[in-house]
């Protein structure tokens, strides 16, 4: 594998949660040379976490203050716990609404601003990641718009943005089930749910937010969770061919048509299967086509017709 610079190249996912986001990130991390960390924002959110009744876990199910793996990154970058206490002081009030934070950002430019400090330290904990892994792509699946926009002011990285985009009806009809968390202690303890149209307004107001990146000068590249899951070898060399990263021949050997070879690794928050490991199939989930109501169904795509015109969800159904 080879990249074509020196600088260390963050992949930020971005995009609406319930998007695929934790499966195109491990796929990713299986890349010689590449790392997947999660959701780097939960690492200051943990207090956050803790109030919703659940820790937040490594994926090797350990706290990362305890993790052999995050314990010793998060002290060489600096971030203990008080540290990062008074960072999630700092950012919460930008990065708890983010679309809407982003889109203040895009109307009034500079107003997500946290400061130097906390600036600093996440250039540092992305340095330190590399330098621990030998790693030249460190994959950030934090989905959250207003950090891509906050990061993509930061020296000292290279930044490039995937756009994970889902019909907004599959999203809407995922956000409505319940999904058990494996990280609440033996406690009976779900991930969030929200009612089917206020998903897709946050949908919309995510997928109209992140494009935007580009007129900063922050590369973005499209990818249809659909077409990840149709056709994962051809998505995931362009998301590598977009990072600057050209691996092929046994180095994609961990990927097949149809399904990938997960390792285990040390994610961060994410779907609660981030714990799977082995050969993962890749299959449809289209549920939401008989199961969703039909009433929500047609406001689902009422409410979101444009993007999903604009995506080519109504094109042809898949």
């Amino acid at each position: 594998m080879s990249k074509r610079k020196q600088d260390i190249t963050v992949l930020f996912v971005a995009g609406e949660g319930r998007s695929g986001s934790t499966l195109l990130g491990r796929t990713l991390g299986q890349v010689p040379g590449a790392i997947m960390c999660g959701e780097i924002v939960s690492l200051w959110n943990a207090k956050w976490r803790r109030r919703a009744g659940f820790r937040n876990l490594c994926e090797c199910s350990t706290p990362p203050q305890t993790c052999d793996f995050w314990e010793t990154v998060l002290k060489d970058s600096g971030l203990d716990e008080a540290t990062l206490g008074e960072i999630n002081t700092r950012t919460q009030p930008v990065f708890r609404n983010s679309s809407i934070a982003a889109l203040k950002e895009i109307i009034f430019p500079g107003s997500i601003r946290v400061d130097e400090q906390p600036e600093a330290m996440f250039v540092k904990l992305y340095e330190v990641l590399s330098e621990h892994t030998g790693a030249v792509l460190i994959v950030d699946t934090s989905k959250n718009p207003a950090m891509a926009f906050w990061l993509s002011h930061l020296k000292g990285i290279d930044l490039r943005v995937v756009h994970l985009i889902r019909d907004s009806r599959g999203v809407a009809f995922s956000w409505t089930k319940k999904v058990a968390l494996p990280d609440a202690g033996g406690r009976p303890v779900t991930m969030r749910r929200f009612r089917p149209l206020k998903s897709v307004l946050r949908w919309d107001l995510t997928n109209i937010v992140i494009p935007q990146l580009r007129k900063r000068g922050c590369p973005v590249l499209r990818v249809r969770y659909e077409d990840l899951i149709e056709r994962p070898r051809h998505c995931v060399e362009r998301i590598l061919q977009f990072s600057g990263i050209d691996a092929q021949g046994e180095e994609l050997s961990f990927l097949r048509d149809d399904a990938v070879y997960l390792r285990p690794g040390h994610s961060l928050a994410g779907n609660p299967n981030r714990r799977q490991s082995g050969w993962i199939s890749f299959r449809k989930d289209n549920a939401w086509r008989s199961r969703m109501p039909v009433r929500y169904r047609i406001g689902a795509t009422i409410l979101s017709l444009p993007l999903l015109m604009c995506h080519g969800y109504l094109a042809k159904q898949r």
